[in-house]
This record gives C-alpha cells, sequence and structure tokens, in this order.
C-alpha cells in the first residue's frame, strides 16, 4: 500500500515539475507580500495616487494595479461571504454582518471604496 504514495519516477511535466513548483510558492509569497505593502500603505492614506506606486512585479503577479484592486475586492467578497453565513445563523442582518466587516477590516474597505471613488471620479472627468 505504501507504493501508492511514492514519488513516480515520471510524470507528465518532465523534469522541470519542481522548480515550477518552487516558483508557484515564491509568486504566491510574493503576491502576499504585495498585498500587505499595498494595505499597509492604505493605512497612511487609502486615496494615495502613489497607492500602487514603485511596487516590483505588480504588472507581472497582478496585471497592473487594477489587477490588485480585484484581487483586493476578492479578498472582500469571501470575508463578506463568511459572515454572511455566520449572521445566517446567528439571525444577524447582512447589515449587521457588513458593518462587523468593515469595523474588521477597516482599510480594506477604505482602500476598496477610495480607489473607487478615485476611478469614478477619473472617468467623470474625462467624460467632461
Amino acid at each position: 500500500m505504501s507504493d501508492h504514495f511514492e514519488r513516480p519516477a515520471s510524470n507528465r511535466y518532465g523534469d522541470h515539475s519542481e522548480r515550477h513548483s518552487h516558483n508557484g510558492w515564491e509568486d504566491h509569497h510574493r503576491r502576499t507580500e504585495i498585498v500587505h505593502t499595498v494595505l499597509t500603505r492604505a493605512a497612511i492614506d487609502p486615496a494615495s495616487p502613489d497607492l500602487f506606486a514603485e511596487i516590483p512585479e505588480l504588472d507581472r503577479l497582478f496585471g497592473g494595479p487594477e489587477g490588485l484592486l480585484l484581487a483586493l475586492r476578492y479578498r472582500w467578497n469571501i470575508h463578506l461571504d463568511a459572515k454572511l453565513d455566520q449572521a445566517l445563523v446567528q439571525g444577524q442582518s447582512t447589515v449587521e454582518a457588513y458593518l462587523e466587516l468593515a469595523a474588521e477590516q477597516p482599510v480594506l474597505r477604505a482602500v476598496l471604496d477610495a480607489q473607487y471613488r478615485r476611478r469614478v471620479e477619473a472617468a467623470e472627468a474625462m467624460a467632461r
């Protein structure tokens, strides 16, 4: 039975599978570092136009600021889904769950709101 868990002599990924797996973890950790960098900056000023400035590999790992904002929005939505599930069980309203999450994740909420407002204002200015 232990043979089932042994590493095969070769696999469909060829000789480079371990290198790619290692790079995948490195990229994952680097993406996490970038998210933390942006949230740290946002704690000071979530509306800063320099929030995404001079972040190495932002374009490669997220496709630019828009991709990072999508990742942050996804992060918010995952937490909100969990809060809404919990609210159902505890008899809370969706508004209570949302406000609870906003209190727990104030920087994340602030950066999403500020960057959304910034983009809306920029779009409105271009439309004039």
